[in-house]
């Protein structure tokens, strides 16, 4: 009896896979048996997990793209269509965020950037894979949200300015709340195609770039702010893209899944 976590001859689409946590997840979904089409914005990032895949023996496909660019969004859903044939499962893990400071001095530029990066994104590669999965009527999406989509953004967790004010992230977490509101409308309205839409809402998760930009004092606050007492590795989000992504998860959707070591349960 084959596993309802198996993933075999599903074809999946990961945003932000050249590195971090996107990395991980493609990985992770090709090691189940899906082909995996690694997108980013680094041509050189995305070639290099896809030989990651196809060298443990899966099939992978690098697609340079910007996930903010319409035209871009289409040419990856298309290339990847005529690759492997269709879309089943798409995860919107590209995001970030510009403008961590006062909310007072947050450019309009900043703000917009922001949002589109990590909530114009998803909607752009939800629009052009739902119209593949609404056709076949079947499909899984994925949006990768956050704890602050959830909860609010406590500045004085991380190091102050020099001026002694605390950072605050307002563009992003709003960006993130937008995310978590994407999914749950997405959900009730694809549900009629056979199409589950469910987020991950990470804690902090210890990328190799957060790693060298975040100070050690900050990890040592976070981690004491979590009750598991550390923050995530992009390895503890693989076991929830695979469930969501997979047949166990054939009646869930419109859910928020904490992948946050309590975060959330204060």
């Amino acid at each position: 009896m084959a596993s309802r976590f198996d993933l075999t001859g599903q074809v999946a689409i990961v945003t932000g896979g050249g590195a971090g946590i996107g990395r991980r997840l493609a990985l992770g979904l090709a090691a189940e048996g899906a082909g995996v089409t690694v997108v980013d914005i680094s041509p050189e990032q995305a070639e290099h997990v896809a030989a990651e895949i196809e060298t443990a023996g899966g099939n992978g496909l690098p697609i340079a793209a910007d996930v903010t660019n319409p035209a871009d969004v289409a040419r990856l859903v298309e290339e990847t269509v005529a690759r492997f044939g269709t879309v089943d499962i798409l995860i919107n893990n590209a995001g970030g965020g510009k403008g961590y400071g006062l909310t007072v001095d947050l450019s309009l530029t900043e703000w917009q950037a922001t949002l589109d990066l990590t909530l114009t994104s998803a909607f752009l590669c939800a629009q052009q894979s739902g119209r593949v999965m609404i056709a076949q009527r079947r499909g899984r999406i994925i949006n990768i949200a956050s704890v602050y989509g959830l909860v609010g953004h406590d500045p004085t967790l991380y190091d102050p300015l020099p001026d002694g004010e605390y950072p605050e992230s307002l563009a992003y977490v709003t960006a993130k709340g937008g995310v978590v509101s994407m999914t749950r409308a997405l959900a009730i309205y694809w549900a009629r195609h056979n199409i589950q839409v469910n987020a991950i809402a990470p804690g902090m998760v210890r990328t190799e770039r957060l790693a060298h930009t975040i100070s050690p004092d900050t990890w040592d606050r976070l981690s004491a702010r979590t009750p598991m007492g550390r923050p995530a590795d992009p390895d503890d989000l693989v076991g929830a893209a695979i469930y969501l992504a997979s047949d166990a998860c054939r009646y869930v959707t419109g859910q928020v899944l904490s992948v946050d070591g309590g975060w959330t349960a204060w």
